[in-house]
C-alpha cells in the first residue's frame, strides 16, 4: 500500500512501505486521495525497490507497470512514484516531466504538486516551486504547510 510521510525539502515526499509479497494491492482512501492499484507485480516490486532505496530499479519497474493499460488515478499515482524516485536520484528534469504527467491524469493530486515543487526548487525555479506548493495547499490545506505560504 502506498503511504506518505512528511519529510525532505519542506513538505512531503511520496514514500512507500513494502507489502513484502506479490499480492494484489487494493484501493486506498484516506479521505483526501484515492489510489487505485491493480494486480500488477511490477507495482509491488517497484514499491519494494523504492522502500529499499533502489530508486533506479523502482523507476524501471514502475515504468513497466505503465505498459499495463493503467489509467486515471492509478496512472497518476505511478507517474508520481516515478517523479519521487527521480527526485531522490537528482534527476529533477525527469521528475518534472513525470509529475506533470501525473497531473494530466489527476489535476487535483496534491502530492504530485509537492513533488513537482520539490523538483522545481532543486532546479532553482523558486517561482514555479512556490506556485506548485500553493496549489497543493489549496487542494489539501490541512495536509500542506510551510514557509512558502507567504507567496500564495
Amino acid at each position: 500500500m502506498f503511504k506518505y510521510y512528511k519529510g525532505i525539502v519542506l513538505l512531503a515526499v511520496c514514500l512507500f512501505t513494502g507489502a513484502g509479497t506479490a499480492q494484489a494491492l487494493s484501493v486506498f482512501d484516506d479521505g483526501d486521495r484515492i489510489v487505485y492499484l491493480a494486480d500488477n507485480p511490477n507495482l509491488v516490486r517497484g514499491e519494494n525497490a523504492y522502500d529499499e532505496g533502489n530508486y533506479e530499479l523502482s523507476i524501471k519497474l514502475f515504468t513497466r507497470a505503465l505498459d499495463s493499460r493503467i489509467k486515471g488515478k492509478q496512472l497518476a499515482s505511478v507517474h508520481n512514484a516515478i517523479c519521487a524516485a527521480n527526485n531522490a536520484l537528482g534527476n529533477h528534469h525527469e521528475a518534472l516531466k513525470q509529475c506533470s504527467l501525473a497531473l494530466e491524469s489527476e489535476n487535483q493530486y496534491w502530492m504530485a504538486f509537492i513533488n513537482r515543487g520539490n523538483a522545481n526548487k532543486a532546479l532553482g525555479h523558486k517561482k514555479e516551486a512556490y506556485k506548485d506548493y500553493c496549489l497543493a495547499r489549496d487542494i489539501a490545506p490541512n495536509k500542506v504547510s510551510g514557509s512558502f505560504t507567504q507567496y500564495c
